[in-house]
């Protein structure tokens, strides 16, 4: 009995391979629309956000593998609806400033998402880079 729902779950498995997901993993964006910000905050968000939230994006070994893939692209495309750092600087003025305004309590409560941790230790952010990159939020929401 064991043998033949192990070889079911191995066929089901290799059968969802075949299954097309059409995702891009690099948009073409001009330079000019990057998110401004100082040297420290751009470093913490390349490395705990952007894989998420750009154009550009490193996709782990396992991305190609159904269903991991299908999770881990849906994801990025629902992170890029949300805000795109490639594009930030081409965003109205009111929606950057809504997205400066959900930046403290989306690095305080979600990001980046625990199960994205798992995988990916070094974009876990430290307390001082919490307070850094909603110090900046803040700064920039001052200036308006």
């Amino acid at each position: 009995m064991w043998k033949y729902l192990l070889a079911g779950f191995v066929v089901l498995v290799g059968f969802i391979q075949i299954i097309p997901y059409e995702f891009e993993e690099m948009l073409d964006t001009p330079i000019e629309e990057e998110i401004v910000t100082p040297i420290e905050v751009k470093e913490i968000l390349v490395r705990s956000c952007y894989d998420c939230h750009s154009s550009s994006v490193e996709m782990p070994w396992y991305s190609d593998i159904a269903p991991f893939s299908w999770s881990i692209k849906s994801h990025i495309e629902e992170g890029r609806d949300i805000v795109n750092f490639s594009i930030f600087s081409s965003y109205d003025k009111a929606k950057q400033k809504e997205l400066y305004e959900k930046i403290d309590e989306s690095v305080t409560i979600r990001m980046p998402l625990p199960s994205y941790l798992w995988f990916h230790d070094e974009a876990r952010m430290s307390e001082e880079d919490r307070k850094l990159i909603k110090d900046w939020a803040k700064s920039e929401l001052d200036e308006d």
